[in-house]
Formats: structure tokens, sequence, C-alpha cells
């Protein structure tokens, strides 16, 4: 077992999910991962590499592999957080009695994941990001939006994308691209801090 961050403390010592949260930590820690403060989560890694993170919602707490669908899961445990999920996939628990019965599974998904990052296996066949019109125009008419946006992360492309694409109306779309152009500059995505 690998030890606590200390730094992480204040997550754990919040009331909320707080015993689900340390039975997740005592698996992760379990299953040989170093803990680490990463989007303000308690991450997992191993050899530098992301395996899984704690993910404290209103509602439940959730367990989220970074290569969640590359995992095998006899069990369907794992499910994607969205409908526009393609790579991660996560466990969602309401009680410590439901994560101690899935320790077992969650262990494997650990040490599956392991093998995963060690041989650089990535979720392949990614759909091509299909730009919204407006956006496109956008581009075509501004060189440092064009330059910035080409410098994004394909997820925080694809994030604004959804984001822009899922107004109904063109002056919607646009008024999108204008809330997020300072961020696009400072290569940021949408949902970042």
């Amino acid at each position: 077992m690998t030890a606590a961050n200390p730094e992480l403390q204040s997550f754990f010592d919040k009331p909320d999910w707080q015993a689900e949260a340390l039975a997740l930590r005592a698996i992760a820690l379990g299953g040989g991962l170093s803990e680490e403060r990463k989007w303000g989560q308690p991450c997992y890694t191993r050899d530098g590499n992301n395996i899984v993170i704690l993910q404290r919602l209103k509602a439940r707490i959730g367990f989220a592999f970074f290569r969640g669908a590359l995992l095998n899961d006899p069990h369907g445990l794992l499910e994607f957080p969205g409908e526009n999920s393609r790579i991660g996939k996560r466990v969602m628990f309401s009680d410590c009695q439901a994560i101690l019965q899935a320790k077992p599974a969650l262990l494997d998904f650990i040490k599956q994941a392991q093998h995963l990052a060690e041989t650089g296996q990535k979720v392949e066949g990614k759909a091509p990001i299909e730009l919204p019109e407006e956006l496109r125009q956008r581009l075509d008419e501004d060189a440092d939006l064009a330059t910035a946006f080409a410098a994004l992360t394909p997820g925080r492309q694809r994030a604004y994308c959804l984001v822009i694409g899922g107004a109904k109306q063109a002056a919607t779309r646009r008024a999108r691209i204008d809330k997020h152009y300072a961020r696009i500059l400072e290569g940021k995505g949408p949902n970042d801090r």
C-alpha cells in the first residue's frame, strides 16, 4: 500500500461522502497507486500516468477511470459520465457497502488500467471533430483564434464544438464563440477554471 498524500487531507475531512471517499482512497492506495491533487480532486497515478480520480458529487461519489472505455467490465459496473463521453468511464456509489462489494472489481480495473498506461494503449477510432459552421467561419476570419484553437487538446476542441454547436440558433452560436473567445486564446477549455 502506498502512502496517502497529506496535501489532500482537507478533501477527505469534508463530511459529505467522507466514509465512501476514504474507502475508495484505501482501494486506490492498496492497488499501488500514488495520490496526487489534480483538477482539485484526489487523482491516482502510476509512473506519471493518470489511472483513476475520485469524483464527489451531490447525490453520489464516483471512481472514474481515464481509459475506462478499454477496461474489461464483465459485471457492467462502469458507465460513461455523459452522452458525449467516449474514453473515461466511472463507477458510481451511494454507500460503503456497495464499495466493499465492488472492491475486487475495482482492484481489477486498477490493474487493467495500469497495464493500459504502461503499454500506451489508447481508445482508437476517434470521430473527427465536426466544427459548427459559425465557428468554422470565425476561424477562417481570425488567424489568432484559429492558431489558438488548433493548439487546444482534441478534448477541449470537441468540448467547444459541443458547447457552441448545441445552440439552436446561429445568433446564439456566434454569441457563444464571443463568450469563449478569451478562454480559447488562453488555451483553456470551456469547463476549465
